[in-house]
């Protein structure tokens, strides 16, 4: 919420005023402040500090609206604030609400409670209007903690809903494509079949630094390329959205799809927004999230898996980083709808296997998949992380290699080096082939995709 407000009220030290109806909401705001100060003023216990470059002045009011009033006055008159906030629990008698739910107040209404006053005349119903800045915090802060999938504006409502439904309508099997949609030229280039002709064969250790590099095409690009209107949805519903797994529905060519792809980020920027394509817990929650909505409405999962591995962090362990992970791989062996996972540059330990438990597997030609890198595999081994290229030799991280074991079923061509301008002829490979794959699904029970993956697995 600070960095929402900063972006409001520019650079200036703005002041915010809190006030709370109990002790105890204004002491959690207490332990957020820097340099908090506490003074006894007009009967009131004030609490001052910063927060994020926001000067912060917070205090208890108590129960009813003359405390309230009060209290307000008192903080306004003497810290002219640039907003005041109430910070309090509520209750609602609407029995659409439940427990948890969040309301975005864009107008209050004062409702006099003096029954007195009530069955004399009608209450009074003057309107306050909240700040829309205000309400764009609110719900940023929404959407930063996994609690929406998405913040439309009501001009747009309307529109997102009809897409929305559209996407959840029944379809016959899981390859229901739109013959008006249909686009069968899944050739490359020109130019990428002279790329392909005069490419030569990578080294496993040329491989790994091919997958690793950061113009490599990312899950977005694919999804880009091979999809249409991909709807993202964000949130695990319990902690916060996490940038560096990106998911929701889309359609190709009619059929709806749930797409979902680890995003390492394209400049360092970028990188750092998606936390270098590595996940935390809440990623992996709102993947598992959005896989068992796509069960429900019997859409076919595909995903995109770009990682070094999960994010080691202690927040993340801290949050149950393995428990998410076990969690996936649990809930993804039964899933009732064709799961295809496709490797489309590193494929790290478990940070990977997470998104990568399909009916069918496969990998770009110079992607790699093992179990640790090279460099971890070469520190363990021979306790000298400088003999990666070594390492990369004999772990069979390659396609190829991992084709011959049967631990994939298909390698997806690159025409020498997916990078941008390979892009599209790749998209066209991988549409025209995750189309037949869907083909070869119709007619087959959700039973049938559970105990397949299962044994696929097994066999390891």
């Amino acid at each position: 919420m600070d960095k929402q407000f900063a972006r409001i009220w520019g650079d200036g030290m703005a002041t915010i005023a809190i006030i709370g109806a109990l002790e105890k909401e204004v002491t959690q705001i207490k332990e957020e402040l820097n340099g908090a100060h506490v003074s006894q003023e007009a009967g009131l216990t004030v609490v001052s500090g910063e927060l994020d470059g926001l000067t912060v002045v917070a205090t208890t009011a108590g129960m009813g609206t003359v405390n309230a009033a009060a209290a307000t006055q008192h903080l306004i008159s003497k810290y002219a604030p640039r907003a005041v906030v109430f910070s309090g629990i509520a209750g609602g008698l609407n029995p659409k609400l439940h427990i948890n739910d969040v309301i975005i107040g864009k107008c209050l209404r004062y409702l006099d409670t003096d029954t007195a006053l009530i069955a004399e005349s009608a209450p009074g119903l003057e309107e306050f209007v909240s700040t829309p800045a205000l309400v764009d915090v609110a719900a940023a802060v929404l959407a930063e903690h996994g609690f929406v999938d998405a913040i439309v504006e009501r001009k747009n409502l309307k529109i997102t809903l009809n897409r929305i439904l559209k996407m959840h309508h029944s379809r016959k099997g899981f390859a229901d494509f739109d013959p008006l949609r249909m686009d069968d030229n899944y050739e490359p280039t020109e130019l990428m079949r002279e790329r392909a002709a005069r490419a030569k064969g990578l080294t496993p250790w040329e491989k790994v630094k091919a997958a690793r590099k950061v113009d490599r095409p990312s899950a977005t690009d694919y999804m880009e390329n091979i999809f249409d209107e991909f709807m993202e949805f964000h949130g695990d519903r319990y902690f916060r959205d996490d940038p560096a797994i990106v998911g929701g529905v889309a359609y190709l060519d009619g059929q709806p799809v749930t797409v979902i792809g680890i995003q390492k980020g394209k400049d360092f920027k970028d990188c750092m927004k998606h936390n270098y394509g590595m996940p935390s817990p809440e990623g992996y929650r709102k993947a598992i999230r959005l896989m068992k909505q796509a069960e429900k409405f019997g859409r076919p999962v595909i995903t995109f898996v770009n990682t070094a591995g999960a994010y080691c962090g202690m927040e993340a362990e801290e949050r149950g980083q393995g428990e998410a992970i076990a969690r996936n791989l649990y809930e993804m062996s039964a899933l009732k709808v064709p799961v295809l996972c496709i490797m489309i540059g590193e494929g790290g330990s478990g940070g990977a296997l997470a998104l990568a438990v399909g009916n069918e597997v496969w990998m770009m030609e110079n992607a790699t998949y093992c179990v640790l890198s090279p460099e971890g595999f070469a520190s363990i081994l021979w306790k000298d992380g400088k003999r990666a290229k070594e390492a990369s030799e004999i772990m069979k991280i390659t396609a190829m290699d991992l084709k011959s074991l049967g631990v994939i079923e298909q390698i997806i061509p690159e025409y020498g080096v997916a990078d941008a301008k390979a892009c599209e002829s790749i998209s066209r490979y991988l549409k025209g082939n995750i189309k037949k794959f869907l083909e070869k699904q119709n007619g087959r029970t959700g039973e049938q995709f559970a105990s397949e993956r299962y044994a696929r697995f097994r066999k390891f």
